[in-house]
């Protein structure tokens, strides 16, 4: 289903994922995307365009094969792009995200959910004496597999969670 190095790298970059949930260093914000609200910055990924809070910035992504990084005041995100190539042909976005489940299996990871065309999974964990909850959802463009993973602390994701829901039905991509 997957190379063998490929899970080594996935494997990887949820463990850095982990390790790095909210320390990155924070970016100017930058101006809005032409159309967008007042309210609201737009950040282009490659083909794929992700609206968050005008107060968010792009933030340093090290370690592990994400991207690019973004941070809200509570809330950071981290998205990773995976070029299709890397795959077998035929994989399904949903087989892709439970191999990726099941790298965090010691998390005790949610099964993977499919709702409203959405395909993802939660878990909490505790890292350096904090409980965080990660949300890592999946994408699917003409090109590439999309992962994003909302890290927060465990104790507002409850009430956070219609909110990453709605950025999450926000994000388009050009193709």
């Amino acid at each position: 289903m997957i190379k063998s190095k490929k899970l080594c790298a996935v494997i990887l970059a949820a463990i850095l994922l982990v390790l790095t949930a909210c320390s990155g260093s924070a970016a100017e914000p930058s101006q809005p995307t032409e159309g967008a609200s007042a309210d609201t910055i737009t950040y282009t990924v490659e083909e794929m365009k992700l609206t968050l809070p005008y107060r968010s910035n792009r933030v340093e992504v090290r370690g592990g094969n994400w991207t690019s990084g973004y941070a809200t005041e509570d809330t950071t995100i981290y998205v990773q792009r995976i070029d299709k190539s890397e795959y077998e042909d035929g994989i399904e976005l949903f087989d892709i995200a439970k191999t990726q489940q099941l790298s965090q299996i010691k998390y005790h990871p949610s099964a993977v959910k499919q709702e409203d065309g959405l395909i993802y999974y939660d878990f909490s964990a505790e890292e350096q004496k904090h409980e965080y909850h990660y949300l890592f959802v999946f994408f699917e463009s003409e090109k590439s597999y999309w992962l994003l993973a909302f890290v927060c602390s465990e104790d507002i994701f409850e009430d956070r969670r219609p909110t990453y829901f709605s950025w999450i039905n926000d994000i388009t991509f050009e193709e």
